[in-house]
């Protein structure tokens, strides 16, 4: 009897020590160091202030950081602050129409006329930047205007870049080349469609230079002037 009862009671301590043993081994699993706990906290916090998700109160602080940007890219004393500052800007910008478009109609809380005009600053910097790399720049400026639709205020012209291909062909055209078909044609519609009908004298001036650069391309522009017209040359 002695033995049987002293072996129920060792049995008894080694279960309770079990236990207890697994017991910490859970709390130990579920303990995250502090240094730990810091990189979370700063994740949400920078997940909170990212511009990329496309809600209201993401879309109102872009604006303010693209204005801001903006003025110290033009404002600051700094050359090389200057450079900093467009650079910021150039990647904050929006990378695709949809993006752009969502942006540039959101309805703000505290919106104002003011408060719309700073977009349109924002968007005529965008088409001036003169420090960012041609080809980087050009080619965020192709992708933004895929798929792209007219737009009475700011967004005309292929959101202005026709005026580039006018300006700097010997960069540009070398560069839309590398688009396919399909995102080309979407490209000079976009350019093409006006308010009320395509404008055929960009179009004859802008089919003039293609042509004599890249016949791909003064093809494609052809066949979307006429898909967007329904006419014959």
């Amino acid at each position: 009897m002695l033995k049987l009862g002293y072996s129920i009671s060792r049995n008894k301590c080694m279960f309770l020590l079990f236990f207890i043993a697994s017991l910490l081994s859970c709390n130990s699993n579920n303990h995250t160091p502090k240094k730990n706990v810091q990189n979370m906290n700063d994740s949400i916090k920078l997940q909170k202030k990212s511009p990329i998700k496309e809600n209201q109160h993401s879309l109102r602080n872009l604006t303010d950081s693209l204005y801001y940007f903006m003025k110290q890219a033009t404002d600051n004393k700094s050359k090389i602050k200057q450079i900093k500052f467009e650079e910021l800007f150039f990647n904050y910008f929006p990378d695709n129409f949809r993006k752009m478009e969502n942006w540039l109609n959101n309805n703000e809380a505290n919106f104002s006329i003011k408060r719309y005009e700073q977009k349109g600053e924002i968007l005529s910097f965008f088409k001036t930047l003169k420090r960012i790399d041609k080809k980087k720049y050009y080619n965020k400026y192709i992708k933004i205007c895929i798929n792209g639709k007219y737009e009475a205020d700011y967004i005309e012209k292929g959101f202005g870049l026709a005026d580039k291909i006018i300006e700097d062909p010997e960069h540009l055209i070398p560069i839309l080349d590398e688009y396919t078909d399909e995102e080309l044609e979407s490209i000079f519609k976009f350019i093409v469609e006006d308010a009320e009908k395509p404008d055929r004298d960009l179009f004859i001036r802008l089919h003039k230079i293609l042509l004599k650069k890249n016949r791909r391309l003064a093809n494609l522009l052809k066949k979307a002037y006429l898909h967007e017209n329904s006419l014959t040359l």
